[in-house]
């Protein structure tokens, strides 16, 4: 009789060892998900918020003329996009129309010196309330610097 109430004594220990053996294992699970999580979550702003100032650094700056202006042109969202060289020589502008308007416009690209690196003429042919991209391709020896500059006349 002693023996099996050592014996059942045994089992309930060993099964107790072993259910709190588990719990302390989820648990220290549980804790280091939350500390890869939160990890992983920091991580990701940093190379967000890294991107974000590289990006902000490489934009370039549009100034559209106020007689443009005046004709009811102005824009939205621009893309710079590269070409087969890897040169970034390429703007994708988005014009917004609040007059017709068909006529063409000049654009001159200048580093953040003040000094010209390109010009371009491209016709803008809009209706009133329309909207539209138009692209605008630099010489291949031409590269949008840090802060350049584009005027549109």
């Amino acid at each position: 009789m002693k023996n099996n109430f050592a014996k059942l004594t045994c089992c309930f220990l060993l099964i107790s060892i072993s259910f709190s053996c588990n719990r302390v294992a989820d648990k220290a699970k549980e804790k280091i998900d939350s500390g890869a999580e939160t990890v992983g979550r920091t991580t990701s702003d940093v190379v967000t918020s890294f991107g974000k100032g590289i990006s902000d650094a490489n934009k370039v700056t549009i100034a559209l003329s106020a007689e443009l202006k005046e004709k009811g042109l102005s824009f939205g969202k621009y893309y710079l996009s590269q070409n087969t060289l890897g040169k970034e020589n390429t703007i994708s502008i988005y014009f917004i129309a609040d007059k017709n308007i068909d006529q063409p416009v000049h654009l001159k690209l200048f580093d953040k010196s003040g000094v010209e690196m390109g010009r371009l003429q491209q016709n803008i042919k809009l209706i009133q309330g329309t909207a539209a991209y138009y692209e605008f391709v630099f010489d291949a020896h031409v590269e949008f610097e840090l802060k350049s500059k584009i005027t549109i006349d």
